[in-house]
């Protein structure tokens, strides 16, 4: 009976060892399988680990064997411009090559265009580079409605066309090169008629202007603010999307940040402040902006607790420059302000206009101007560097916003100035 018993547990050991190797034969088929059926397979995720170089190999051997798989064409651009140092010429020749017998290829158009944001191909003008991108663009959503790096292009397009003319004005006919017709130089002509005027006159001509004057000159003045809200509004649609796609990218965020504080279309409790604060609780950005927001609305210990936060989370050079009254007082006396601290609170002391409170408010002023110099006068178009790094943000944080603001915009038709 006992040894019944233990046969027949052997046998049920055995049967489950069976078993156990035939699931273990059965799922390495079904594995091979799936290969099998998705040659790609093996491409698709080595660029998903992140081994790209593994990626552009195999897609070559792939080519190797067939060079009519624009799959593994794709693929191989996408690996390109993955690479530590990415080969964008590389990548492009290879969608192109897609392109230009499938134009229809969403895949190929996305790459091509995740490419061309990334480098001007370097015989292409400007202008012609810029439009290439945004026709692009267009064909993407038309291929997919719900493609992230197309909508933030043509928002980062429409969004630097609302910069280019917001406060931009045209002077049309009757228009003349002389100091008694016009108070500020922007053009080569203009130019040379200061040269007749002496000093006082001089600084009169080159920092003033009267728009109202032109026009009862007879001078007709083209404003371009219509022009400028319709971008804004484009660059509003197009970056949301974006941002409902995908909240994880914070490119979209940036851009309309710095669009609705030009405009003076914040709150501080804006909803993509706080998005931006919960994606990147390191970077300073959102409390720089909530501090401005609550300095203009008077709430000053507010806008003082916002300010500190975002000193804390700025690098230490940073910081001790932006404590210091350094960016406000003239160049040489600057270096004095970064090494001698007592010196340098006793500057700010003697900048305060009301003394007798708790709250320093002219050095509240300058963290509200470093703020809008941070996101409107630094960034990506700016190389990257923060705003207070720069010459137009050094200036705007010195001098404060300027009592208007007029660009003066080219009339390419031939009608005007």
């Amino acid at each position: 009976m006992r040894l019944a018993a233990s046969f027949f547990v052997l046998f049920a050991v055995l049967v489950g060892s069976s078993a156990d190797q035939s699931h273990a034969q059965h799922d390495a088929t079904s594995s091979d399988l799936s290969v099998a059926a998705d040659p790609l397979g093996s491409i698709r995720a080595a660029l998903r680990d992140g081994e790209v170089s593994v990626a552009a190999r195999l897609a070559r051997e792939r080519l190797a064997a067939n060079r009519r798989d624009i799959e593994a064409r794709v693929l191989l651009a996408q690996a390109l411009i993955a690479l530590e140092e990415p080969d964008y010429p590389a990548a492009l020749a290879e969608v192109d090559r897609v392109v230009l017998r499938h134009d229809e290829h969403v895949d190929a158009q996305h790459t091509r265009l995740r490419i061309l944001r990334a480098h001007k191909p370097r015989s292409w003008p400007p202008a012609e580079w810029r439009f290439a991108k945004q026709d692009l663009a267009r064909k993407v959503l038309r291929l997919d409605p719900d493609n992230h790096t197309a909508h933030v292009e043509l928002g980062v397009q429409a969004a630097q066309e609302a910069e280019r003319f917001h406060n931009g004005v045209k002077l049309g006919r009757g228009m003349y090169a002389t100091p008694a017709n016009f108070g500020t130089r922007f053009d080569e002509t203009a130019a040379r008629s200061v040269e007749i005027l002496d000093d006082t006159q001089r600084e009169d001509f080159l920092w003033q202007f009267d728009l109202d004057l032109l026009e009862s000159q007879g001078i007709a003045i083209v404003s371009y603010e219509g022009r400028a809200e319709s971008a804004q509004a484009e660059a509003e649609r197009y970056l949301g999307a974006a941002l409902r796609i995908d909240g994880s990218d914070l490119e979209p965020v940036r851009l309309l940040l710095a669009n609705r504080l030009v405009r003076d279309q914040h709150s501080p409790s804006d909803s993509l402040l706080t998005l931006l604060a919960s994606q990147r609780p390191e970077d300073p950005t959102p409390w720089w902006i909530r501090g401005h927001l609550l300095y203009n609305g008077r709430d000053l210990a507010g806008a003082s607790a916002a300010f500190e936060e975002a000193l804390h989370r700025t690098d230490t050079t940073s910081q001790r420059l932006l404590r210091s009254p350094a960016l406000v007082v003239a160049d040489e006396a600057s270096a004095r302000m970064l090494s001698d601290s007592a010196y340098a609170e006793a500057t700010w002391a003697a900048l305060d206009p009301r003394r007798l409170s708790s709250l320093n408010e002219r050095r509240l002023e300058h963290y509200a101007r470093v703020a809008f110099a941070d996101v409107v006068y630094g960034g990506p178009n700016y190389g990257g560097r923060r705003g207070w790094e720069t010459e137009p943000g050094r200036t705007y944080i010195r001098y404060g916003p300027p009592n208007e603001t007029v660009q003066f915009i080219p009339d390419l038709s031939g009608d005007g100035v």
